[in-house]
């Protein structure tokens, strides 16, 4: 599973991200026992939703 979230304001600092991320990770890892690749990313740099939440994204290959 991938999760992408937005920093913070105030969390500027690379190292700090990175242990957002971490944190973040051992946290879903815990409540639901699923591995999760987590990325901090800039606050403003993921697009708003206009009209009904897309919450989830299958990149599961389709069979034939």
């Amino acid at each position: 599973m991938e999760i992408m979230v937005e920093a913070r304001p105030d969390l500027v600092d690379a190292t700090e991200r990175k242990n957002a991320a971490h944190q973040l990770a051992e946290l879903v890892k815990g409540n639901i026992g699923v591995t999760a690749r987590v990325t901090v990313t800039e606050p403003g740099s993921i697009e708003r939703s206009l009209g009904k939440a897309r919450r989830v994204i299958d990149k599961r290959p389709r069979e034939a």
